[in-house]
């Protein structure tokens, strides 16, 4: 009687709850980086607007925005940001995603008028901190599989202001 009791609780509770454990197994493969929650399958520039030292600093937080994963805004002798036409700057962050089965080279071109240095993974890979007209520069970089993060600053001196960035398109879509 006891046995029969005993199998009749097995199939009830037990094996449904083994079923439940089996069919909630996950598959993990190891150096899968999940997505950040944050992310939601594109590139998007965090913008810090900052103002501008008379070293060519940033200093300070005026005001956040967001910028698309490629842009080139040309400002001319108008306003930058808000009513700051000089002395005006931005640190931006973006994530981008290297979905490429091994270690390749991503190219990267950032364009200003004045300076702009670029950072991947906090390292400095483009660098044309300097006062003087509307240049682009260009740098590659080898990446790993996974997510990276982009920083680029950037800093208007006097007349006119212009910046610009572009990189491989496959690491901004995932």
């Amino acid at each position: 009687m006891r046995r029969v009791l005993w199998n009749t609780l097995a199939i009830l509770f037990i094996l449904p709850l083994l079923i439940t454990a089996i069919s909630c197994t996950k598959t993990v493969y190891v150096g899968e980086t999940p997505t950040p929650a944050t992310q939601h399958g594109s590139t998007v520039w965090d913008v810090q607007w900052q103002a501008v030292t008379s070293g060519y600093e940033l200093s300070g937080t005026i005001a956040t925005q967001q910028f698309p994963a490629t842009f080139h805004y040309n400002w001319g002798k108008g306003a930058v940001y808000a009513n700051y036409s000089d002395w005006i700057g931005f640190a931006a962050t973006a994530t981008i995603k290297v979905q490429r089965p091994s270690s390749s080279s991503v190219s990267f071109q950032v364009g200003s008028d004045d300076g702009t240095r670029l950072y991947i993974d906090d390292s400095l890979v483009i660098s044309n901190w300097r006062t003087g007209g509307y240049q682009t520069q260009s740098g590659s970089a080898y990446l790993s599989p996974g997510f990276h993060t982009l920083r680029i600053e950037y800093f208007e001196n006097v007349s006119t202001a212009e910046v610009s960035f572009s990189c491989d398109s496959d690491v901004l879509q995932w």
